[in-house]
């Protein structure tokens, strides 16, 4: 009798630290999501604003015409060009206006300004606004062909001659925790030809 009490206590002690054991994995697994979890969060809270200034350059560029007293200008921390943005009327109505939008790199950070563009004069202030700050380098680079006809990319857009709009713009970027190259494709644009002198 005094034996088999003996093992029910052992047993019952061994099912103790086995539910201990259990139950300190359960905890520790349960930590290390939380942990997972917030990683992730602030990634995408720090990827967050790239992805919004992927959408604006995107929407901007699909909707850019090709004017004459307006030509596009590409260099590596500068885009220039105008665009038929999509708005409201008082009325409630949709219509479209052109606007010449600029985008420009200016102490690590990336601006976009838009002012519309009409027939008469008048003095409407540029409307600027910060898409993305605290950057180690961003650059715009342009699809062009070569004399063997490969497609390079350079980091302007030529002006004389020129080429009016690009076929795609690539954003390269480098921030403290991510680098990322986004290509926005133009679909009335088209690719340079690089001229060399002979």
């Amino acid at each position: 009798m005094t034996f088999q009490k003996g093992f029910v206590l052992i047993e019952f002690l061994v099912a103790v630290i086995l539910f201990a054991l259990a139950g300190s994995m359960l905890s520790l697994s349960f930590i290390q999501g939380l942990k997972t979890n917030q990683r992730i969060h602030e990634g995408f809270k720090s990827y967050d604003p790239l992805r919004l200034t992927f959408i604006s350059l995107e929407r901007d560029l699909r909707n850019s015409v090709p004017l004459v007293d307006h030509p596009f200008v590409g260099k590596k921390d500068e885009l220039k060009f105008p665009s038929l943005l999509p708005e409201e009327s008082k009325e409630g109505k949709k219509t479209a206006s052109l606007y010449l939008i600029h985008y420009s790199v200016k102490e690590k950070a990336l601006l976009r300004s838009q002012v519309k563009l009409s027939s008469r004069l008048t003095d409407e202030k540029a409307k600027e606004k910060i898409l993305i700050k605290e950057f180690n380098s961003l650059e715009f680079h342009y699809p062009y062909q070569d004399e063997e006809s490969n497609e390079v990319s350079q980091s302007f857009w030529l002006d004389e001659p020129y080429f009016g709009i690009p076929r795609s713009i690539k954003l390269k970027i480098a921030t403290a925790s991510v680098e990322l190259e986004k290509m926005v494709s133009v679909p009335q644009g088209r690719i340079g030809h690089l001229v060399h002198e002979k």
